[in-house]
């Protein structure tokens, strides 16, 4: 005689399978349907992106272009003050090493025309980059930063400052 109690278990365990296979058949439906309009939305945006990759290099390239070889302004004077480059700076958000590799200068040039009180006098092809940089925003300085560091394979300048070191008080 089998045993009745291995017999119950064996058809409780069946029933509940196919109830449990009952309950998750729409669910499991469903996220084959979620599935399939992923992979279509993906390929949408590929399509997207592989149309626009063009139009975002050209302009891309049209930005450092205007940033490396800017125009000159034609017949003004324009002076460029200590305090005004900071400010320039500070407004789109850069370090003194990123301006500089923007502006085409080492990084300790922009530590001295900071650290200078009134008018600055810069090279011809100087004036004209700051000029350039005056008029980008924050977002296009960053491009400009990633293209010009992807252009000298070094990484862009990192963004977080140091760290001050504290030094025991009496002893130096």
């Amino acid at each position: 005689m089998p045993n009745i109690a291995g017999v119950l278990k064996a058809e409780i365990a069946r029933i509940a399978k196919r109830a449990v296979k009952a309950d998750i058949l729409p669910a499991r439906k469903q996220a084959i349907q979620m599935r399939h309009a992923i992979a279509a939305l993906k390929r949408t945006v590929g399509e997207i992106q592989r149309e626009l990759a063009p139009r975002i290099k050209e302009m891309k390239r049209q930005t450092v272009a205007a940033v490396q070889s800017p125009a000159a302004p034609e017949g003004k004077r324009v002076w460029v003050f200590s305090k005004g480059i900071r400010s320039l700076r500070k407004r789109l958000g850069l370090t003194q090493a990123e301006l500089a590799m923007l502006v085409g200068v080492s990084d300790q040039a922009v530590t001295q025309w900071e650290g200078k009180d009134g008018r600055l006098s810069l090279r011809k092809l100087t004036l004209q980059s700051v000029l350039a940089v005056r008029n980008l925003r924050a977002k296009e300085a960053r491009e400009c930063l990633e293209i010009l560091a992807a252009k000298s394979k070094k990484p862009a300048p990192a963004t977080t400052p140091a760290k001050k070191v504290k030094r025991p008080k009496g002893k130096k």
